[in-house]
């Protein structure tokens, strides 16, 4: 969907009228699209011994782009993770995750984007 909208988007660039509306509305599609995908996939599990909540991301999600090739990525994206405050979390039900305490998800997301990009 993402290609078509692009097609439409870079045929509208030089022509006027009704194709430009349509171009207007390729490129939100293609920034929602692009939106959504970088989005961090939460889910809650069950709080600390003293009433935090804690919240398990998969750790692909939080793992830096230049590290796609590597052995171990898990253990060091884990190791990374450990400089803010996340933790490995491995069981039945959610495997090679990630779990962070936090009462602010869009800070800890921005923590961790941060993190992320800190790595070259």
């Amino acid at each position: 969907m993402k290609q078509a909208m692009e097609n439409i988007l870079t045929m509208a660039e030089g022509n006027t009228g009704s194709l430009t509306a349509i171009a207007r509305v390729a490129k939100q599609a293609i920034e929602a699209d692009d939106k959504e995908r970088n989005a961090y996939r939460w889910t809650r599990i069950n709080n600390e011994y003293c009433g935090n909540p804690r919240y398990v991301v998969h750790f692909l999600q939080c793992m830096p782009k230049t590290w796609v090739d590597e052995k171990e990525k898990y253990a060091m994206t884990c190791k990374l993770m450990n400089k803010i405050g996340g933790r490995k979390y491995n069981n039945k039900s959610y495997g090679d995750g990630i779990v962070f305490s936090s009462y602010s998800l869009p800070g800890l997301e921005q923590q961790i984007t941060d993190l992320k990009n800190s790595i070259k």
